[in-house]
């Protein structure tokens, strides 16, 4: 069982402000059962949908199989489960020189005990030791430069359960993670990375190779309590509960390889491009050290408790909750302060159901609800006791070498005024439910992200000028010139926001005689001024970053959103099902390079956006997805179900995201000169092309 929530989550879910997913695996029982399940598509079963001027290498491939087994050890007292998973996906990006490989491997492996008819004890563990080859290949990464990707993660529970009695149900459980993250260089740690800062094209090699390693262990326990006629005679409540205690460490070592990144300008190459690749000496630029490259070994511990009560009045049902939260994090032993992050979270959670005539047809729904985000390292990483930052220097070629340095510089920063992340969310409901099969339901939802930590750039000490003739706007675009070191301070004092408004209009027809239907309208407006969750916030490193901030946010999401899909039972057991989905284009902004004269070294570069943010659109997305399946049963248990489904069955090849960077501004004062990219909006991702697949499933 998989349970997708989010949206008026009771107090007992906390620590994301997002969604939350909730997985319940199978556990055997007394009769040995299981499955075999296949998918494959090779390569022959891909279209070519790439844009007009681009040659699709044609590679899309894909394939997954699976195996569970279930049943007694010990009938009526000990059962198991096991499945196993291999998932390729072979795929080749619009324009690059190479595939990308993704392989999952996954193991799982559960035991459960039951010790009386009031107890029984949960043992789970899984692994997965996920590999991508050629991560990041694009039209502007070529191989070299794209990364080796290798991310093994295990996982691990013990679980009780013990009823009390007929009102009294408790649940304690142990869970624990450890799991890695690497990106490896293909040419090795000692060869620096090199970056073409014109085209934007990466190659040679990788430019910073990343080591991250996280553990996470839990103790959670819960305790569920039902009782009625607390207030008088017609009230029910189900109370809950609970309390958790987690202890977690994080480590990162983030370096360029060979030291430093090579950055080039093949502008000045007489040949262009070709010449540039085969001799990059014509366009000497600049070496960059430091900037991106940390070691950090954090620690963090976090200790919750949650109250809540699901009350029935008659044909109303007020659901109330309060989720405390105290995290501490710092540095591990050895590394620094081990306590420079230290809150305390206060969630209220509130909402009702109304049965509106009492026929349990139609229902009004209300919820106001505060959601904390759960704690990561972003939040105090450049906190200067860690001493994990290297210091970022930039040396520009003077006709003899990188000669012409900047004075090394530590971008760590102390901690400001700090409130823990969190949304405030309300949702309003309308449902209706028409006949025996088909429902209509409203939702309005509103969501306000606040408290976004970001890194600061608190020095104030600016000479403002102007490049004139904006290329997009033809107005004047104004440059801020940092004329002292930066200041940086991680706070969530910055002024940042993010307001989310959705509305929907939902239709079901749950399945009946043969034929199931469903349908959506999705409306949703999304604006702010900071895109990043990482605490790095490109709009705070210093003012230029405040030019067109606020505007729609390019999070890959649509205005309007309308699915239409269904199914049908056709004879000799076939079923055929479809999905229509409409998109409208998502946003994105472009902006310019502003190469040196940006700082008192008159020698760093910035991306300084032109227009408004999200004020440039895609085109808008038709997707037609088919699925036709059959199935025969073999006995009372035994079942085989083959399937072939077409994903993108109309072939559609839409941008969805793209080189916007229009291209370069020299800031020097014997300069000031406008430079346009050859490859602004070219393609970086398209729909994925029309494919067919084939799957089997044998239940047994």
């Amino acid at each position: 069982e998989i349970q997708v929530g989010g949206l008026g989550a009771a107090a007992e879910y906390g620590a994301y402000t997002g969604g939350v997913i909730n997985v319940i695996t199978k556990s055997g029982g007394n009769e040995f059962h299981g499955a075999l399940e296949a998918y494959y598509q090779p390569e022959g079963w891909t279209s070519d949908n790439a844009p007009a001027g681009y040659e699709a290498e044609g590679t899309f491939k894909f394939e997954d199989y699976a195996a569970s087994l279930g049943g007694p050890i010990v009938k009526d007292k000990l059962w198991f489960f096991v499945s196993g998973e291999y998932w390729k996906q072979t795929t080749t990006p619009v324009g690059a020189e190479a595939t990308s490989v993704r392989t999952v491997p996954r193991y799982l492996g559960k035991l459960t005990w039951q010790a009386n008819e009031k107890i029984r004890f949960y043992l789970m563990g899984e692994h997965d030791g996920l590999q991508h080859d050629r991560r990041g290949v694009s039209a502007y990464t070529l191989p070299e430069a794209s990364s080796d990707e290798e991310s093994p993660n295990t996982t691990f529970a013990l679980n009780g359960e013990f009823l009390i009695n007929s009102s009294n149900f408790l649940n304690l459980k142990i869970t624990g993670y450890d799991g890695e993250l690497n990106y490896r260089p293909y040419n090795g740690l000692d060869t620096p990375g090199r970056i073409d800062d014109d085209s934007g094209y990466a190659w040679v090699n990788q430019d910073i190779h990343q080591f991250n390693d996280r553990s996470r262990l839990t103790f959670d326990g819960s305790w569920s309590l039902f009782k009625d006629g607390l207030f008088g005679k017609n009230d029910s409540h189900s109370f809950k509960f609970g309390a958790s205690y987690e202890d977690a460490e994080s480590k990162d070592d983030w370096r360029r390889n060979g030291g430093f990144t090579y950055y080039d300008y093949s502008g000045d190459c007489e040949g262009g491009l070709d010449e540039y690749f085969q001799n990059p000496s014509c366009g000497p630029y600049y070496v960059e050290k430091g900037w991106g490259e940390y070691v950090i070994f954090g620690q963090q511990q976090g200790l919750v408790l949650f109250a809540q009560d699901s009350m029935r009045f008659s044909r109303v049902t007020v659901n109330a909750g309060l989720r405390y939260t105290k995290y501490k994090a710092g540095w591990q032993e050895g590394y620094g302060n081990s306590n420079v992050y230290d809150v305390d979270n206060w969630d209220p959670r509130i909402g009702f159901v109304w049965d509106v005539f009492g026929t349990g047809r139609s229902a009004v729904k209300a919820h106001w609800g505060r959601y904390h985000a759960g704690m990561f390292t972003y939040m105090y990483d450049r906190e200067e006791s860690g001493q994990g930052v290297i210091p970022d220097q930039d040396c520009y070629w003077d006709g003899d070498g990188y000669n012409d340095c900047d004075e090394p510089t530590y971008i760590s920063a102390r901690m400001g005024e700090v409130n823990h992340p969190y949304v405030d969310e309300t949702i309003l409901t309308l449902e209706h439910q028409i006949g025996k099969d088909v429902s209509l339901g409203f939702d309005f939802i509103d969501r306000r992200f606040r408290s976004m930590i970001a890194m600061v750039n608190v020095n104030d000490d600016y000479t403002m000028t102007t490049a004139k003739n904006n290329p997009l706007t033809g107005g004047d675009l104004p440059i801020y010139i940092l004329n002292s070191p930066s200041q940086f301070v991680l706070t969530t004092d910055n002024g940042s926001y993010r307001d989310y408004d959705s509305a929907v209009l939902r239709f079901e027809k749950r399945y009946s005689q043969g034929w199931s239907l469903r349908s959506s309208l999705v409306w949703t407006d999304l604006n702010g001024n900071i895109e990043s969750n990482s605490g790095y916030a490109d709009e705070y490193r210093d003012k230029n970053g405040f030019t067109n901030i606020d505007g729609r946010i390019a999070l890959s999401y649509s205005e309007w959103e309308f699915k239409l899909s269904g199914a049908i039972d056709l004879p000799l057991g076939f079923v055929a099902s479809g999905q229509y989905t409409y998109l409208s284009g998502q946003y994105w902004t472009p902006y310019v390079r502003v190469s040196r004269g940006l700082d008192y070294n008159s020698s760093v570069g910035r991306n300084i956006t032109l227009v408004s943010r999200g004020s440039e659109q895609f085109d808008d997305r038709h997707l037609v997805d088919l699925r036709l399946a059959w199935g025969l049963k073999l006995g009372s248990v035994n079942k085989i179900e083959l399937s072939l489904e077409c994903f993108n069955a109309l072939n559609k090849g839409t941008v969805l995201d793209n080189y916007n960077r229009w291209g370069t501004y020299d800031a020097r004062e014997s300069r000031q000169t406008w430079s346009q990219a050859s490859n602004y909006t070219d393609p970086y991702t398209i729909e994925a092309p029309r494919q067919f697949r084939a799957g089997g499933r044998f239940n047994f």
